[in-house]
């Protein structure tokens, strides 16, 4: 298992941001994923 961070978030998000500003101020080194909440996923039913 790894011990790195990885941040998976929307970058228009505010709570992405407050994640990503705690990281920061924490100096804590992190990986960032982007991922859309609204895009449709396959086997979404409505």
């Amino acid at each position: 298992m790894s011990n790195r961070l990885l941040l998976t978030g929307y970058a228009s998000s505010v709570y992405t941001r407050a994640v990503r500003m705690a990281l920061l101020a924490k100096g804590l080194a992190y990986e960032y994923s982007e991922v859309d909440p609204f895009a449709p996923r396959a086997g979404r039913r409505f």
